[in-house]
């Protein structure tokens, strides 16, 4: 069963969906375009704050360490470090932003190499912690 990243309720997340496409471009403004992965593209999860959070610091109960109320910053540097150690998709639930409906899709990291410091730079930036969709080949 996969892990499920804890996100705190109030941090956004920026979805944005991502469509492999060819293009070829012929003369007189002619073109022809195929999309070559799903047709529903491929999710993409942005976790940035874009400010500091007022008052208390963002904290989840880290279920990998003892339940302990753990720094979201220090939890998400944990937990990368896990899924990248053993290449497996986890759950993130999120706000279809089309129905409104809770969803939960399977995500990994999208960047291989993270630091503590970049994660979080990345977090109160407007660049982000960047999530790709995952599917099983088929």
């Amino acid at each position: 069963m996969a892990q499920t990243l804890l996100i705190p309720a109030s941090y956004p997340i920026d979805i944005s969906i991502e469509y492999q496409v060819i293009q070829r471009f012929y003369a007189g403004g002619h073109d022809k375009s195929e999309v070559v992965g799903p047709t529903d593209g491929i999710m993409l999860l942005g976790l940035s704050f874009n400010v500091l959070p007022m008052g208390a610091q963002l904290t989840v109960n880290d279920p990998e360490n003892g339940g302990a109320a753990t720094p979201w910053a220090r939890y998400l540097w944990r937990f990368y470090n896990y899924r990248m150690g053993d290449q497996a998709a986890f759950n993130v639930g999120i706000e279809d932003p089309e129905t409104g409906a809770t969803m939960t899709q399977l995500f990994k990291f999208a960047d291989p190499r993270l630091t503590m410091q970049l994660i979080t730079w990345k977090l109160y930036t407007a660049s982000g912690v960047q999530l790709r969709q995952w599917r099983a080949l088929t």
